[in-house]
């Protein structure tokens, strides 16, 4: 009987550090991915740009790209009600733009833009988000983004970095748990919707 409760607690003990060890090393792997993330396929143009709120220069580095003609539309997700194009890109937008105003998170960016896309018989884009919340929002656009879409990434850097700094570390754990979340959400769970 002892026997088997060490037996037991060796190996609880072993799958313990495993489990520590596969969490601490996709949280380095995580860090490097955010710290050095970079847009995708410049050269490439798309069917339209799509803008998640939220953080720092997002719209404007949409709205640049909407007028260096990196594709002919552009969608911004999130948008809180009774704002107006003017207000995110200033007097006299350029054209093409479209605001969503049903999304409050994530997720919620990825099915109101999958909706979008599909209504607007859209096969590419370019997403962009901050560098730190590409990984998750990618997942999500992949999930619900029809099975052939193209989905190039275009983070924008958040800030000046030092990849030790505090700022950073704590920037980093917060959302490696919230992409593993809604890794094992999309993995484990039936889809909640799909565009057609």
């Amino acid at each position: 009987m002892l026997k088997l409760f060490r037996k037991i607690i060796v190996s609880l003990f072993a799958t313990a550090l495993t489990v520590c060890a596969l969490w601490a090393a996709g949280l380095i792997w995580y860090s490097a991915l955010i710290f050095t993330a970079a847009p995708q396929a410049m050269e490439q143009k798309v069917d339209a740009l799509i803008v998640l709120t939220g953080g720092q220069n997002r719209i404007v580095e949409g709205v640049r790209l909407l007028d260096d003609k990196n594709a002919e539309k552009l969608f911004i997700s999130g948008v809180h009600q009774g704002i107006r194009v003017e207000t995110l890109t200033g007097p006299n937008p350029p054209c093409c733009i479209t605001l969503g105003y049903e999304a409050g998170n994530t997720n919620e960016n990825a099915l109101e833009s999958a909706r979008w896309a599909a209504d607007e018989n859209i096969s590419s884009v370019r997403l962009i988000t901050s560098d730190y919340h590409m990984p998750r929002a990618h997942l999500e656009f992949k999930h619900h983004m029809h099975k052939d879409a193209q989905i190039l990434k275009h983070p924008v850097k958040a800030g000046k970095h030092s990849l030790f700094s505090e700022q950073f570390m704590t920037l980093v754990f917060e959302e490696y748990h919230k992409y593993l979340a809604t890794w094992i959400r999309l993995h484990v769970s039936p889809p909640e919707e799909e565009a057609s």
